[in-house]
């Protein structure tokens, strides 16, 4: 029987002469980035990742990339990672460390001007080119993409993830540098080890995610028609609170526009499976079997449905027919 390889998405990586680290050696390598000119298998922007299958990956490996969004486009951003990873994957973040070149600022007396390190064909880099972006590939290239519109500390990124439904993560700071690895669920040691990682330096945990807060940007997402995205923090609240009823109907819903019937189906019934009263459940539940073409089934479950809960039932065949 044939392997699959695991599969890694290198996000915003230029092109592939760049190396990602050896433990990803292994990994079938696949780039996505939104300049064509490097010839990524994947020509999109980061922000968007909906139209990828769920589940896709096995990692995200996303270096020196978040930075270069609006902090609210980092959360579609990180949103879509959580997406497109399988529930034993993980998302790898490098961005550089803000407050580590506050300290050399201040340590070494630098202006905006003065260099903080140079690469290794001598070009030096600025503090203005860490905190802005590269000015000389902004210059050279003529793209705006390249500038830098947020940044991070080695805290605040840690918060980020967890805001984004990754209850588990190891972080480290070094060289200018915050890494953090991120995962679904909690991983193996064996994978910590592979990936370099102390298994003593994991934190989190499901208590780390504020779900109120993360099913609040659900909702908003969708009442302001960012249908992909609210389903996409519907997936990541359903993975970790199975109970929430108002994300049920939001994944509900989606599903049934993407004419998803067994997914809306199973949605709508989990609701009703908690609360029977539920008019919004039962309204759509009716729809979606009335789209699928079983308008018999939908007649049943309405006389059901009146015979337990008639005020309900009437309401319903009300709604329905008006």
């Amino acid at each position: 029987m044939k392997i699959m390889k695991k599969r890694v998405l290198n996000v915003g990586g230029n092109n592939k002469t760049i190396p990602l680290p050896s433990y990803y050696h292994t990994f079938e390598h696949h780039l996505l980035d939104i300049d064509p000119k490097g010839k990524p298998d994947i020509v999109a922007d980061a922000r968007s990742l909906f139209h990828i299958p769920k589940a896709t990956y096995d990692a995200v490996y996303c270096s020196h990339n978040l930075e270069h969004y609006l902090r609210h486009h980092a959360s579609r951003v990180l949103t879509g990672f959580w997406h497109i990873i399988k529930p034993n994957g993980f998302v790898e973040i490098r961005v550089p460390d803000l407050i580590e070149v506050m300290e050399r600022v201040v340590k070494d007396s630098l202006d905006l001007d003065g260099v903080l390190y140079r690469l290794a064909n001598g070009q030096p880099i600025l503090v203005h080119d860490v905190l802005y972006g590269f000015g000389t590939q902004m210059e050279a290239s003529g793209e705006e993409f390249y500038a830098h519109r947020c940044g991070f500390s080695e805290p605040s990124l840690r918060r980020f993830m967890f805001e984004h439904g990754f209850p588990w993560l190891v972080s480290s700071r070094a060289n200018l540098e915050v890494r953090v690895v991120a995962f679904k669920t909690r991983p193996a040691k064996s994978l910590l080890v592979a990936l370099g990682l102390d298994s003593c330096l994991l934190s989190g945990g499901k208590t780390m995610i504020d779900m109120t807060s993360l099913s609040s940007r659900a909702c908003l997402a969708w009442d302001s028609g960012e249908y992909d995205c609210a389903a996409a923090m519907g997936e990541i609240i359903s993975h970790l609170d199975c109970g929430n009823k108002e994300i049920e109907l939001l994944l509900g819903e989606y599903a049934l526009q993407n004419e998803n019937i067994p997914r809306a189906i199973e949605c709508f019934n989990k609701v009703l499976s908690q609360d029977n009263s539920s008019l919004q459940a039962h309204i759509g539940l009716l729809r979606t079997l009335k789209r699928s073409g079983a308008s018999d089934l939908a007649s049943i479950h309405l006389e059901k449905l009146m015979a337990v809960e008639p005020d309900i039932g009437a309401l319903i065949t009300s709604i329905i027919e008006s």
